[in-house]
């Protein structure tokens, strides 16, 4: 093993010159130094290419691929083909990453030969915060099963805030179109439970929830589409335990596209989509436990329940609400 191998860092870039240089300057300045920084411009319109250019010629870890906007799932596989380090990782533009990011989770994942080293991360809403020194003897991580990764919903379902073996990667690429749950869609066709898995339990990412974040942007049916690549798979799937988390993660997002549309003029329209989605799913329910079938009657049969619980996880949802209400009036 490389004591001190290549990372490929992978930032989509578009339309972010007011947060573009905090991501940057805590991926340059981080202390491992090690990196290949690939800046995917995906056809900004405002300073963003201007601002890679500066930073490229003070730092040539830098490559720019500058193209036409395709979206985000395209933006990565660019990065993605080019990427010539051993490890790769998917920071997203409007966020940063503590100054010990990388050290810490290469270090993690070469203790306990992962595949996939993971960070907790911090979901905020500041634009600054007070990072607080790591004490490298004092770090918490721990080997997981897949099973165990199911448990932590931003690891799952979350490209960032991880390290990814690139040999695990091999040709698998985002899917253009499945956007704003393409993670979702990677990650599922990826984790398996051949691989390492481990958990280092110190906030190293910072995921910045801007009020028009992507997440914020989704109009529920966009998420629709999942299903349409997933439920065939689920058929084909002679892996039990990926089928089973695939059936959930169904399931999350039809319950997500119901809560996200609540307030949707077409309502009934895309109700009745879910409903149907929900007939064709109903047939592999049998392969989740007795307890989680329970549980997803109960929040299919009560979306006010599941509403508590998404904005118990993201209070600032509560905005979002309050957008979409004046939107409909």
């Amino acid at each position: 093993m490389i004591l001190f191998p290549l990372v490929s860092v992978i930032i989509p870039v578009y339309n972010m010159e007011k947060y573009l240089r905090r991501c940057l300057d805590s991926v340059i300045n981080n202390t491992y130094k090690n990196l290949e920084i690939i800046c995917v411009n995906d056809g900004s319109t405002d300073t963003s290419l201007e601002i890679l250019t500066e930073y490229k010629e003070k730092d040539d870890r830098i490559i720019i691929i500058d193209q036409v906007n395709k979206k985000l799932s395209a933006a990565r596989n660019a990065g993605l083909a080019i990427a010539k380090g051993e490890w790769l990782s998917f920071v997203d533009s409007d966020d940063w990453i503590h100054k010990h990011f990388f050290q810490v989770l290469l270090w993690a994942a070469q203790e306990t030969d992962a595949d996939i080293s993971i960070c907790d991360s911090l979901i905020t809403s500041e634009t600054e915060i007070e990072e607080k020194p790591i004490e490298f003897e004092k770090i918490q991580y721990k080997t997981i099963s897949k099973a165990e990764l199911n448990t932590y919903h931003i690891a799952r379902s979350r490209v960032w805030g991880k390290l990814y073996r690139k040999s695990i990667i091999g040709e698998l690429r985002f899917i253009s179109g499945t956007e704003p749950i393409e993670d979702f869609c990677f990650n599922t066709t990826l984790y398996s439970t051949q691989m390492k898995y481990c958990m280092v339990e110190s906030k190293l990412y910072y995921y910045f929830m801007r009020e028009d974040s992507a997440i914020h942007q989704n109009t529920g049916r966009q998420s629709l589409v999942y299903l349409k690549y997933m439920l065939p798979v689920i058929a084909e799937e002679t892996d039990l335990e990926k089928r089973q988390d695939i059936v959930k993660r169904c399931y999350n997002i039809l319950l997500s596209s119901r809560y996200l549309e609540m307030y949707s003029k077409d309502y009934s329209d895309i109700e009745n989509r879910i409903k149907e989605c929900l007939k064709r799913l109903d047939k592999y329910r049998r392969y989740l436990p007795i307890k989680e079938r329970i549980i997803y009657r109960i929040l299919i049969s009560s979306p006010s329940l599941y509403r508590a619980w998404r904005i118990c996880n993201d209070p600032t949802l509560l905005k979002y609400e309050k957008k979409l209400k004046e939107k409909a009036e």
